[in-house]
């Protein structure tokens, strides 16, 4: 899919056409530190040329029809929370078999230690509070969508408030998670072979993708003004 703004209206088109269009030539130049699927990297267009059936009608402003962008921001978010709990339960089978206490600890085992007790909790505790609040977005896309042409815009945004909340907070937490486990694992769990940085620049790379920043702003907007924010590709 390829989209364009006209030079004179700054409006936006849509159009479906083939990647082996003349003209189109795609550079592969991605090359990111985390998952590949991003959507990255730079297309190039010279004279391409675009038939009037392959335009996109017009988008539905419909608030059903606009429900689309919370259920690719509940998938994005949920990628975020999969990561956590995989590197949460990655770290504590590591702890367990592998870790070594500190010489000044006082246990045999480092897992014995109430300092890495504590930081698991810790850790355990923030991905079951972003888990509870994506369960609740989730929850809300599906009331949402079984409202059908019934649903008001005024549902539209409240669900899309629940998203955005959902969202910053499980990419806050999962780049937490992800970086905080080295710290009870300890410095052998930092080896390459083990590969454990993966979680934390899966997490990266995609929350660079989707700015949480924004989503932020539009949550406190809402809480201050009432008013939902206008409804977008990411909102």
């Amino acid at each position: 899919m390829v989209a364009w703004e006209d030079e004179e209206t700054n409006a936006r088109s849509f159009a479906y056409i083939p990647a082996n269009r003349d003209g189109i030539t795609i550079a592969d130049d991605w090359d990111g530190i985390g998952q590949r699927q991003t959507g990255s990297g730079r297309v190039f267009y010279k004279d391409v040329s675009i038939t009037d059936d392959e335009i996109l009608p017009e988008r539905p402003k419909d608030a059903i029809s606009l429900l689309a962008p919370q259920q690719q921001q509940s998938v994005l978010l949920n990628v975020f929370i999969g990561s956590a709990q995989g590197a949460l339960i990655a770290a504590r089978d590591y702890t367990i078999t592998k870790s070594r206490p500190w010489i000044y600890s006082g246990v045999e085992r480092h897992a014995d230690d109430p300092w890495i007790k504590r930081q698991y909790g810790e850790l355990w505790t923030k991905v079951q509070a972003a888990t509870a609040l994506a369960d609740r977005a989730a929850t809300a896309i599906d009331a949402a969508y079984a409202r059908g042409p019934a649903l008001t815009a005024e549902e539209r945004g409240a669900t899309a408030i629940a998203v955005a909340s959902a969202n910053v907070l499980a990419g806050k937490v999962a780049l937490e998670v992800t970086s905080e486990i080295f710290e009870v694992m300890g410095a052998r769990s930092a080896v390459r072979p083990y590969g454990f940085d993966r979680f934390w620049r899966n997490v990266r790379i995609h929350t660079l993708h989707n700015p949480a920043e924004y989503k932020t702003r539009n949550v406190g907007s809402w809480f201050l003004t009432g008013d939902y924010p206008e409804p977008g590709v990411f909102q």
